[in-house]
């Protein structure tokens, strides 16, 4: 009887064991683990390895060995070890072209590479690679997968697969991406109500590197057909897909003007005059660009001056298209809606103590593009004009404008003071100095005392000819 007993237990804690296990490795040839491969139908798991590697040994002792790993990959696979620098591995490792340890391959029963890993991952790394070739394995493995890519497939189920399984550096997968975009019915580019569809197409945007004519041109004609047609765009929608190629524009943009591409950059302007008005997050107008979300949000007059401005790009259009500019801005009169929002704000006799650091802050940078381009294309448009009366007014009165618009960006009102007082109006630069400075002085915000003596040097500066 308890010999019987013995034996249960004896049982009970090998069935444990080897319940308990990792990843089971064959001790066979690579030719035999290749027949048991095509006979048990399983994918064959290669490690090649040498016995100086560290990352090999760690691997071995750290994600090989544990129970789950094991539990979810013998069931899956056939796998063997294979010492590059010995034996039949040496011809192997030729075979494959392994030149980096450890390297590991899944392969059909023939011997051709599914998938392959190259380097040290821990558990959770190493069973994302077990859901990714289970998931390749649908389609063939990952080379077949790319074979089917490059032959040009449209089939959007393929694609995302394919973009999923690619890694986040992998140069493919901006492309992949592209081509998803560009083989999704229109039905599902403007599904509003579906989620996931929202996040895909917003994640897919976001990795695109390069401005596809055919993508981004047929969404803002088919956009604007359907914007015209009365279709309302969600709040979500208009985040996650719109507003998402926008801050792409807007990346396009930046690049095609500081890396000069005119070509490009006509094509992203003529893009821009394509994009529709819709209900959320659509323009900014030129009086409200801030840093972050950029000039993929502003007019197309806009763009061809900031373009004409950073490249010294023909002076003179660039004069005769300012002067119309900046009347038509100066005469919205929503330009001055933010200056009278804060004034209301910080006149506000409720306000508690704290207010005005969580105001500064909000304010500090609102539309810091736009009045910062108008100082610089102002200066500009001094350097490229003749010295007459009439040219120093429009200077002055540009300057002017864009200091008082927000009065909490310090260091453009000392520029703009300065550019105002070269002019030859040195009473107009000190009243712009003035006020900001009472609206400092007004404020309990914690850079007071520094922000307010700035002023006061440039103020002392014009007044004693300095600048």
């Amino acid at each position: 009887m308890k010999k019987i007993f013995f034996l249960f237990v004896l049982i009970f804690v090998m069935t444990g064991t080897l319940c308990a296990q990792g990843i089971s490795f064959e001790h066979v040839t690579f030719s035999e683990a290749l027949a048991k491969s095509k006979k048990d139908n399983k994918l064959l798991f290669v490690d090649f390895y040498t016995d100086w590697c560290v990352p090999c040994k760690k691997m071995t002792a750290e994600t090989f060995s544990l129970p789950s790993v094991g539990s979810i990959f013998n069931d899956r696979f056939i796998a063997i070890k294979v010492d590059a620098e010995k034996g039949e591995g040496i011809e192997l490792a030729k075979k494959y072209k392994v030149n980096a340890f450890p390297t590991m391959f899944w392969m059909n029963s023939e011997g051709k590479i599914v998938y392959t890993v190259v380097g040290y991952r821990n558990e959770p790394d190493f069973l994302k690679e077990i859901e990714r070739i289970n998931k390749s394995a649908e389609f063939g493995g990952l080379e077949a997968m790319t074979q089917q890519f490059r032959n040009g497939s449209n089939d959007p189920v393929f694609l995302l697969n394919f973009y999923k399984l690619l890694a986040e550096k992998d140069p493919m997968r901006p492309k992949v991406a592209l081509q998803y975009l560009n083989s999704l019915p229109d039905d599902q580019l403007f599904d509003q109500d579906n989620e996931m569809t929202i996040g895909i197409i917003g994640d897919m945007i976001d990795v695109v590197n390069m401005f596809d004519k055919r993508f981004f041109y047929h969404y803002a004609e088919e956009l604007k057909k359907r914007v015209d047609a009365g279709m309302k765009i969600s709040k979500s929608y208009s985040l996650g897909v719109a507003f998402t190629i926008q801050l792409k524009i807007r990346d396009f943009l930046n690049a095609a003007i500081s890396k000069p591409n005119k070509q490009l950059f006509d094509d992203l302007v003529a893009y821009q005059e394509k994009w529709p008005n819709h209900s959320y997050k659509n323009r900014d107008g030129d009086t409200n660009l801030q840093t972050g979300r950029g000039i993929g949000f502003a007019s197309s007059d806009f763009l061809k001056l900031q373009y004409m401005f950073v490249n010294d790009d023909n002076p003179n259009l660039f004069k005769q298209m300012l002067v119309p500019y900046m009347t038509n801005l100066m005469q919205d009169s929503s330009a001055y809606s933010a200056n009278k929002r804060l004034n209301n704000l910080l006149n506000r006799p409720d306000r508690k103590k704290g207010f005005n650091d969580m105001l500064y802050m909000l304010f500090k940078g609102y539309k810091d593009i736009s009045m910062n381009n108008i100082i610089n294309w102002t200066d500009y448009f001094w350097k490229n004009s003749p010295s007459d009366k009439r040219t120093r007014e429009q200077v002055s009165t540009w300057a002017f404008f864009a200091g008082e618009f927000n009065p909490l960006q310090s260091g453009l009102v000392i520029e703009a003071a300065i550019l105002i007082n070269r002019t030859g109006d040195k009473n107009k630069a000190l009243a712009l100095l003035d006020k900001t400075i009472t609206l400092h002085n007004k404020m309990a915000i914690k850079n007071k005392d520094r922000i307010v003596k700035n002023l006061e040097n440039a103020k002392r500066d014009i007044i004693n000819k300095k600048v």
